[in-house]
């Protein structure tokens, strides 16, 4: 194996090969392969030679510096043309590896190309609205560190200048938000498995934004959701989402009445598209949003309510509360409010994707009863889960950024709220 490797480094010629080989499926730099049931990442190499002088085309995978994997296919030639597909794998962990392709006549190779920092992971989207996307260029941003490390990959279908791209994820630029990137940075340091996160969102947009699937073309990219659904299988992941994070419901509650009874019927159909577009979708998570100090419908609490009901709704939906978030402006987050976010995000993700068993005390409150518990109708008991502990405030004063008032919630208010 040593001599075989020595002699494909040999007689490396670059200048006549574009016009001799062409690819219709090759890796990019920095991409993310979706592992499968064995835990490794699929990389399709696919493609035609011109050259009848050519015998074989050939990949040698190298993990790390090392030599991993070689692999090989001997070329037929039919009308002046030969097809070949090469499907090396590699390992679910956090290691990078390398890609070298040659074109071989005889004893000899040419290099083709070459694609580093190739590493096979898990995939999960992003979707909502300005909380979902959790990005931006401002102070609280640029200020959150991450630990951004090689580890975290997204992929984006229009980066400037250069079209599609595998990057780094991060909370600005290359935006996965800073709430999807410490989930990433989280999961890597757990558990060494590298990620890739697509965040669909796009801020101030109501729920039937998102659910315009297209039922005759699906990847219609008139729409919201035919565009995110071609991101997907742009990067090659479409079959493999294990999840989909649901953060959106601001609109509509700084709405019309109107957006908000509509909203389980927007959710259901995005809910069923989801899982016939995304045919590995293991779970949803349905974020319950803030309670806004301003521009209040006074049917919020309804939609809120709807939110944290999908869990008993749909079986797959699991529930998450942004209340009590901190850097609240009424609306939006600061970077310390996402990331807190994220942690409290994290240990579900950790339990139903990577077998956690640290399970107590994970979930938001989820009241199961609620009713009077006297006669004269002046005192509310609300039953939570079993073993659920709970702190009460008898009252939170909340002062908005967005306009500089001060509101200040009392408990039955928030009963109601939740209820």
């Amino acid at each position: 194996m040593n001599r075989l490797f020595t002699c494909l480094f040999l007689l490396l010629t670059h200048s006549f090969l574009n016009a001799q080989i062409t690819f219709t499926k090759a890796p990019l730099d920095y991409q993310l392969f979706p592992r499968n049931d064995q835990s490794e990442g699929q990389i399709l190499i696919e493609g035609t030679v011109t050259d009848a002088a050519a015998t074989r085309v050939s990949v040698l995978i190298l993990r790390g510096q090392q030599p991993y994997r070689y692999s090989s296919q001997n070329l037929t030639f039919q009308n002046g043309q030969a097809a070949f597909s090469l499907k090396p794998s590699i390992k679910a962990e956090a290691v990078e590896y390398l890609a070298r392709i040659y074109l071989v006549k005889n004893r000899d190779s040419s290099l083709v190309m070459t694609r580093m920092n190739l590493v096979a992971g898990d995939v999960f989207l992003i979707g909502g609205q300005s909380n979902a996307v959790a990005g931006g260029e401002g102070g609280s941003y640029q200020s959150y560190n991450p630990q951004l490390n090689e580890f975290c990959r997204t992929f984006t279908t229009n980066y400037p200048g250069e079209g599609p791209k595998w990057a780094v994820a991060n909370g600005n630029n290359i935006n996965v938000g800073v709430w999807g990137t410490e989930i990433q940075r989280l999961i890597h340091q757990n558990h060494q498995m590298p990620t890739c996160i697509l965040n669909n969102g796009n801020g101030g947009m109501p729920i039937r934004y998102f659910s315009d699937r297209n039922d005759d073309n699906p990847t219609d990219d008139n729409t919201a959701y035919g565009q995110s659904l071609n991101r997907s299988i742009q990067a090659g992941v479409r079959d493999f989402v294990k999840a989909i994070f649901w953060r959106q419901g601001e609109f509509e509650v700084g709405g019309t009445s109107s957006e908000i009874t509509s909203y389980p019927q927007y959710f259901d159909r995005l809910y069923k598209g989801w899982h016939l577009d995304y045919p590995n979708l293991k779970k949803v998570y349905v974020t319950q949003t803030g309670i806004q100090p301003v521009m209040t419908s006074s049917l919020a609490p309804a939609l809120r309510d709807f939110q944290r009901r999908t869990s008993r709704i749909y079986p797959d939906v699991q529930t998450i509360t942004a209340i009590g978030l901190k850097e609240s402006d009424g609306i939006h987050y600061g970077s310390g409010g996402h990331v807190q976010f994220a942690h409290n995000l994290y240990p579900l993700v950790d339990r139903d994707f990577y077998n956690s068993t640290d399970t107590l005390q994970i979930q938001s409150p989820d009241p199961r009863r609620i009713y009077y518990s006297n006669p004269e109708r002046t005192q509310v008991t609300l039953e939570f889960d079993v073993d659920q502990q709970m702190v009460f405030q008898n009252q939170v004063n909340v002062i908005s950024k967005l306009n500089g008032w001060v509101v200040t919630y009392h408990m039955r208010e928030l009963c109601i709220s939740m209820g």
